[in-house]
């Protein structure tokens, strides 16, 4: 097929554009993390991530002993010739030491390891989400940025068909309304012209925000693909989901720290068993106040008005409303994988069907560039349909954008949006 010279113009706009992107596509990894890393939602999410570490660490603490500094001094007087009085300054070290007989440390420990595994899946829904953001806005720049390119492509087209139509219509070819219709279609594209540079200048302004002093990476359509290893079937992406999405994480850790409350909850109940020693030295009037002592200690609870069986009773309601809402958790990420694994098969069906009625328009502009040649039609048909075909080809871009969305949503629901992904995919 055969363009004229603002089409050629156009065309290695576009490619030197994409040429001038490809030294950032290597950068794509580095980029993202940069983004994910900056990004508030995550420096938060990761904040609390580490202080329920530290909580985690902490809880260990249970099964160490207890070391207490003891002092007195005073003094006393008595008239009863069997109680000493006098001064009396004593010093000494106790130590306590938990027996961990019944699972009452191990119960607590557990507890905390749940807390950090909850805000660990916290933490990768928050970066995924993130992630997700971020592509979705390169692919909306990237988009506009063609739209943009096409628009002006348009409106040069539609300048020289209202020139083509002029020349007709003075030499009496053509009715003179023609040239009010065409003048309104300039008028039309000039607006619309205007809307998509509006419009990319506000995709670049949320892509900057997200990529604060990085330029924009390339995001290679067959990169984004690769993501997804493996079988790419619907039940694959099911069972990957059912072992991987954030959600679904989250929601099993909550139901295991509703479990682990529960036994917290039980060993309330429990007696505690401490083993305790003590030493002290000082004087007591004019004796020796030494001592050294060492006992078990033994504690059960007998009567707390009901207290402690209560918050037996509503751990366990707790524990199942936690599994149950893990198992509803479950269900809907079925659901939403079925929901986006129908729109990414409908709108890649929709890109390569428009692909192929770019291709016929191509086809098109090249019998009426042969017809041309031969006196058989007009410079003004040939310009018009190079018009259908960017119109359509101006369309394709939408399509296309919409199925590489779809795709990044399905890989976001499947929970396999991970930096380390892509990384490991751009090592290879």
């Amino acid at each position: 097929m055969r363009f004229n010279w603002w089409e050629m113009v156009g065309i290695s706009f576009i490619g030197a554009l994409l040429v001038s992107n490809i030294a950032w596509a290597a950068d794509l990894p580095s980029a993202l993390r940069q983004a994910v890393e900056s990004d508030p939602r995550v420096l938060s999410a990761r904040a609390t991530y580490q202080a329920k570490q530290v909580e985690a660490e902490g809880a260990y603490s249970v099964y160490l002993p207890i070391v207490r500094g003891t002092g007195s001094a005073g003094s006393s007087k008595s008239s009863d010739p069997l109680t000493r009085d006098g001064s009396k300054r004593v010093y000494g070290l106790e130590l306590e030491q938990p027996i961990p007989l019944f699972g009452r440390e191990s119960a607590r420990v557990e507890l905390a390891r749940v807390a950090v595994k909850i805000e660990a899946a916290e933490v990768n829904r928050v970066e995924q989400t993130v992630l997700a953001e971020v592509l979705e806005a390169i692919l909306d720049t990237a988009a506009r940025k063609e739209a943009l390119a096409l628009r002006e492509r348009l409106a040069v087209n539609l300048s020289e068909q209202s020139a083509a139509v002029r020349e007709t219509i003075t030499g009496g070819g053509m009715k003179a309304t023609e040239q009010r219709l065409i003048l309104s279609r300039v008028a039309q594209s000039v607006a619309l012209r205007a809307r998509a540079a509006a419009e990319l200048a506000a995709a670049e302004a949320k892509l900057q925000r997200m990529l604060p002093g990085i330029p924009p990476p390339l995001l290679d359509t067959h990169l984004l693909r690769r993501w997804w290893t493996g079988t790419l079937s619907l039940e694959a992406v099911q069972e990957t989901a059912l072992q991987a999405a954030p959600t679904l994480l989250k929601a099993r850790a909550l139901a295991e720290q509703a479990t682990a409350e529960h036994t917290v909850a039980r060993t309330d109940l429990w007696p505690r068993l401490s083993l305790t020693m003590q030493g002290q030295k000082g004087s007591f009037g004019a004796a020796s106040a030494d001592s050294n002592s060492i006992f078990l200690g033994f504690s059960a609870p007998l009567y707390e008005g009901g207290s402690s069986l209560s918050r037996v009773d509503s751990a366990v309601h707790r524990s199942n409303a936690a599994r149950e809402n893990a198992a509803q958790e479950q269900r809907m990420v079925t659901q939403r994988i079925s929901e986006a694994w129908a729109h990414w098969r409908a709108s890649e069906a929709m890109a390569l069907a428009w692909r192929e009625s770019e291709q016929q328009d191509e086809e098109l502009i090249h019998l009426t560039e042969q017809q041309l040649a031969g006196g058989a039609a007009t410079q003004l048909v040939l310009l018009r349909a190079m018009q259908t075909w960017l119109e359509t080809v101006l369309q394709g871009v939408d399509y296309r954008s919409q199925r590489d969305v779809a795709w990044v949503r399905l890989l976001l629901e499947s929970g396999v949006l991970t930096l380390a992904s892509l990384e490991h995919k751009q090592d290879k």
